[in-house]
């Protein structure tokens, strides 16, 4: 996960499951290919093994779906939905986990390591 000042977090796939379907149903809204208007707020990158599957940006009311060689989709959800995404996604970077919060560029996808 990576906020938009570049500060990151690395998370297990076990430790973000709710999170997991609260950026799915929102990615669920993505259905056009537009931009997304705006700066990304949130990014959270799904990897395994180092390789990038899937990403999804936040950016205003915005959510973009980017997954492998696919053309992205960008829709609006439900102002409910979305803040339920940032208020969790809020709740998971402050949690303590192994390793910490790293200082990266801004926006550089993060790994969702799998247990």
């Amino acid at each position: 996960m990576t906020r938009a000042d570049g500060t990151t977090r690395r998370r297990s796939k076990a430790d973000v499951r709710e999170l997991g379907a609260l950026l799915g149903s929102a990615a669920l809204a993505g259905g056009g290919a537009e931009p997304v208007k705006g700066r990304v707020d949130w990014r959270v990158s799904l990897e395994r093994n180092g390789q990038t599957l899937a990403r999804v940006e936040l950016a205003g009311n915005q959510v973009r779906w980017l997954e492998n060689n696919a053309a992205p989709g960008t829709g609006t959800p439900p102002a409910g939905s979305l803040d339920s995404v940032r208020e969790m996604l809020e709740n998971v970077f402050e949690e303590p986990a192994p390793g910490g919060a790293s200082k990266l560029a801004p926006l550089v996808p993060v790994e969702v390591q799998s247990r």
